[in-house]
């Protein structure tokens, strides 16, 4: 896997699929009109392929309906997505046994340089949540 994940046309899928994955989700709705994902045209080709990522719990509602809204879209792309908390995340990213890692906060120097380096990856904000308390 580590190849794979390190190639450019690996690294350029995995990016893809997991922006067209955020945007579906985002722009994604109840079906009833507005806000309904897209359909795929005809000449829609995202060829085939599995991806497995890891990470932080917070998101994983969203990813959960962003890869299933993606794998009724295009069903020769699966995506499983398991949520273990940000640090098994990232080690399981890091030692590369997973194609794609989740966390709340962007990685660390040594955990950068673990991964690959800031040039083997992209890191970018894919939820914002809200803490509210009380006074």
């Amino acid at each position: 896997m580590a190849d794979n994940r390190k190639g450019g046309v690996m690294f350029g899928r995995v990016s893809g699929v997991l922006a067209a994955l955020f945007w579906l989700a985002a722009c994604g709705g109840t079906g009833s009109g507005l806000g309904s994902a897209p359909a795929p045209t005809s000449t829609t080709d995202v060829g085939s392929g599995a991806l497995h990522g890891a990470g932080a719990t917070f998101p994983a509602p969203f990813y959960l309906k962003a890869f299933d809204t993606y794998r009724h879209l295009y069903p020769k792309v699966t995506v499983a997505y398991d949520a273990v908390g940000s640090g098994t995340g990232i080690q399981r990213f890091t030692q590369q046994t997973v194609d794609f890692g989740a966390t709340d906060v962007p990685l660390k120097p040594d955990e950068l340089a673990a991964a690959g380096g800031d040039q083997s990856l992209v890191e970018f904000p894919a939820t914002v949540g809200v803490v509210a308390g009380c006074l």
